[in-house]
C-alpha cells in the first residue's frame, strides 16, 4: 500500500486534533499575523 504525502498530512492532523491541538490553515495564521502587525504600527 502506498502512503502519499496528503495521506500522511491528514493522519498527522487527525492525531494532533485528537490530542486537543486545533487545526488552523496557514493562510489564516498569516492573515492574523498581518492584522496584528498592522494594528501595532497604526498606534
Amino acid at each position: 500500500m502506498k502512503f502519499t504525502e496528503a495521506q500522511l498530512e491528514s493522519s498527522v492532523i487527525e492525531l494532533l486534533e485528537a490530542e486537543g491541538y486545533p487545526y488552523v490553515l496557514g493562510e489564516a495564521i498569516l492573515s492574523a499575523s498581518r492584522r496584528q502587525s498592522s494594528s501595532k504600527t497604526s498606534c
